[in-house]
């Protein structure tokens, strides 16, 4: 953004040093926002999925998406203890129905417009969002049916039934095919006790996108607001640029007050300290120290960029999820 005149540059210095810092904070410029996370300032930085558009300099700045998944009141998730093998829960997809006790289908509403800047409405379609009968829970997009129309999918979640404070999530999934499409696994604050988003945090076990297919995200945001939040994020190439989309493979996300821990395959491809201070909180403490719950969900557009004109579909297969105790 070119932020000052040609005139500007003429400006006595002790003009400057008066008129400067007040045009940077008009402009939205403020030291630290970031809070000294490389990843949140590069560019290509993955958008939080709880993000909406940037208002117009005049508008208020929103505190929440519309698309944001809203807080319940007095939502506790179902008590559950670990087995012998520390597994507290798991959803094998077996049958052909979505167990309707544990996961709960989202619609967003087209008045407050697409979900996550894309273009698509997320339904509560089963359909969009079912068990196969052989293992797979199968995750899909329609495609518009007129010009200019959006895609429609569903978002999964499993708030106030299935959440979780430290642990560790393991999954088994393919992702879909073609440039445009956007998968995620990711998680947000059951009681949002610091406040709506960002302020409490999000953890996004896992992203992709078609364009990249050989590329898993991971993330972690927080902040004051949505155009002042931190993250934590990493891009990881697949050894031999794998196509995601081409074949199953294991994503894992560990959680400890200490640490946050992201894993492909196995192996940690990311982490994130509990070693800075965070703006949203009383003295600057770690905002990931209460309960989240699961959300699934497929956007076309967006982050993932145009969607291939050919493209008449994408459906992301899941195997398992699992939650274990530390």
């Amino acid at each position: 953004m070119q932020l000052f005149t040609a005139a500007s540059r003429v400006w006595p210095p002790f003009v400057r040093l008066l008129v400067f810092p007040l045009l940077l904070s008009a402009c939205g410029v403020v030291e630290g926002e970031a809070d000294g996370d490389p990843a949140a300032q590069g560019d290509g930085e993955a958008p939080a999925l709880g993000a909406s558009a940037p208002e117009p300099a005049s508008a208020p700045e929103p505190e929440v998406s519309p698309q944001h998944p809203p807080v319940a009141a007095n939502c506790v998730g179902v008590p559950r203890k670990p087995d012998k093998d520390g597994l507290v829960w798991a959803d094998e997809f077996n049958g052909t129905q979505l167990d309707l006790t544990v996961w709960n289908r989202k619609a967003s509403d087209p008045k407050k417009g697409t979900v996550f800047e894309s273009v698509t409405d997320f339904v509560a379609d089963p359909a969009l969002a079912q068990p196969d009968g052989k293992g797979m829970l199968v995750l899909k997009v329609r495609p518009p049916t007129q010009p200019r129309g959006h895609w429609l999918s569903t978002q999964l979640t499993t708030q106030c039934a299935v959440d979780f404070r430290y642990g560790r999530v393991e999954t088994r999934m393919r992702m879909g095919r073609g440039a445009g499409t956007w998968m995620a696994f990711w998680a947000m604050p059951t009681d949002a006790k610091y406040g709506t988003w960002p302020r409490s945090g999000e953890i996004d076990i896992l992203e992709w996108l078609g364009r990249t297919p050989d590329i898993m995200h991971s993330n972690a945001h927080w902040g004051l607001k949505w155009n002042r939040r931190g993250s934590s994020h990493v891009a990881t190439p697949v050894p031999d640029k794998a196509d995601l989309g081409a074949a199953f493979h294991r994503y894992g996300f560990t959680w400890t007050p200490t640490e946050m821990a992201w894993l492909l395959d196995g192996k940690v491809v990311h982490t994130f300290k509990n070693d800075r201070k965070f703006p949203s909180t009383p003295a600057g403490k770690w905002p990931y120290d209460q309960r989240f719950y699961l959300i699934l969900n497929q956007v076309m557009g967006g982050w993932a960029g145009d969607v291939d004109p050919k493209l008449t579909g994408s459906e992301v297969e899941i195997d398992y999820i699992r939650l274990f105790a530390n």
